[in-house]
């Protein structure tokens, strides 16, 4: 009971703490060593993403993949940019081109301007072979494909549209983020309230870390090597409890910019033939709105608010009978109309991922719908799978090996779903997955 509550108190302190906005730092760790259940040590050492999948790997092991796989690894392509960017994450054309997003990692410049790494859109064939390039005028941190062929991206506030050969078809500041950065009063009085509350959060947990802090002092010399360093560890936990105990001017300051910083984010775009979709941070707590606007980027309408995802990570996919949200913290993908009421959803919390079970710590990350309507979830882990419209397992698509813990895994397929392009956020690499000959795609 007490380790339950220990490991409690400290994954509200790294979501109090850190937030969201370092999550996608990659974990290292062996693409085929499962991870081992071991209490969290060395607290002060590591970052907050790591703290998360050490608690995460010591109550839930990464899944194994059980069914055989319907797809085989047939090539991986190293995607870099001239400046030093990576690859960030890809979609597909209705012909099965490769559409990846390079450039800096989306929260090392999060609210502004790439210096040293520019962004840019690389189109590649279904082989991995370089079509076209062009670089964006701001920080890409999304990318989406229409079914007309225009691309769309978007990051630090700002949205954009091409045309498949890479003209540039409109640009623009995302519309509320203008609005909202208006206000300063209302925007530094959030600031204020969400310090307040992180406050309370960290305080109930501060009884939990101060009994566990005695019982090492009690120990005295006979306290282990170990437990003297749990020990230092708690000391460091309480201290930070005792510094955010009272909001300071320039922790109120930095909250703002956290805040700006959080909402020029877009961790996703989902462009259809009349609309597009984007899912990004709000201004209030630590959830995430989805926005519906038209294709020429007006007539913007909030329909979620509040969304709930791990590691900084949100993903939006949209048709025309609306979004499928890879829901991660929730172990699902739900179906909404366009005005955000839920139609549907599938996925359950395992300790393994087979069928419908979503295993790890928090899955899926990603999800793409199929132009056969069929819908791919794609995870951490690098897992695959393949559900039909209506929430069916129907089959694991294949398994992806790659290293890093919770992060963008964006999935995209060719049309008949031959081919399933990977995003190895870590590698820098599109993983291309291909259809054993002995499977027949969409059957």
């Amino acid at each position: 009971m007490r380790s339950s509550l220990l490991v409690a108190s400290l994954g509200v302190l790294c979501g109090m703490l850190f937030g969201s906005a370092q999550a996608d730092e990659p974990v290292d760790k062996a693409a085929d060593t499962p991870p081992v259940k071991r209490p969290v040590l060395k607290l002060p050492a590591l970052p907050a993403i790591q703290i998360r999948a050490a608690i995460a790997a010591a109550v839930d092991p990464a899944p194994e993949p059980a069914a055989a796989a319907t797809h085989d690894t047939l090539r991986t392509v190293e995607v870099r940019g001239e400046s030093g960017g990576k690859l960030q994450t890809l979609s597909a054309t209705t012909d099965g081109k490769i559409v990846c997003l390079v450039g800096p990692d989306r929260y090392a410049v999060a609210g502004a301007t790439a210096k040293a790494a520019a962004s840019e859109i690389r189109v590649l064939d279904s082989e991995g072979k370089e079509l076209s390039k062009w670089k964006l005028n701001f920080t890409g941190n999304s990318v989406g494909v229409a079914p007309d062929g225009s691309i769309y991206a978007a990051g630090d506030g700002r949205l954009a549209r091409f045309s498949a050969d890479g003209k540039l078809l409109g640009e623009t500041e995302l519309p509320h983020l203008a609005a909202a950065l208006k206000d300063k009063e209302a925007f530094r009085q959030q600031a204020e309230d969400q310090l307040k509350a992180q406050a309370e959060a960290v305080a109930n947990s501060q009884k939990v870390i101060a009994e566990q802090v005695k019982r090492l002092e009690d120990k005295g010399d006979s306290a282990t090597a170990l437990e003297k360093r749990q020990l230092e560890s708690y000391r460091t936990v309480l201290k930070s409890y005792s510094d955010r105990a009272n909001a300071s001017p320039a922790q109120v300051d930095a909250m703002v910019k956290s805040l700006t910083a959080r909402m020029r984010i877009i961790n996703a775009i989902a462009p259809t033939d009349k609309e597009v979709y984007i899912a990004c941070g709000e201004m209030k707590g630590y959830g995430y709105a989805i926005w519906r606007m038209d294709t020429s980027f007006k007539n913007a309408k909030q329909i979620l608010s509040g969304v709930p995802g791990c590691c900084g990570q949100m993903d939006v996919q949209a048709d025309s009978s609306g979004i499928y949200l890879a829901e991660n913290t929730k172990k699902r993908v739900a179906h909404y109309d366009r005005d955000g009421k839920e139609l549907g959803a599938f996925g359950v919390s395992g300790r393994e991922s087979n069928g419908l079970s979503f295993g790890g710590c928090c899955n899926p990350m990603n999800c793409r719908i199929c132009s056969t309507g069929e819908i791919l979830t794609a995870e951490s882990e690098g897992i695959v799978k393949r559900f039909s419209a209506k929430g069916e397992f129907l089959s694991l698509v294949g398994y992806a090996k790659l290293t890093g813990g919770c992060k963008n895994v964006a999935v995209a397929a060719s049309p008949k779903s031959d081919r399933v392009y990977f995003c190895d956020l870590p590698g820098s690499r599109v993983i291309i997955l291909g259809a054993k000959k002995t499977e027949v795609a969409g059957e």
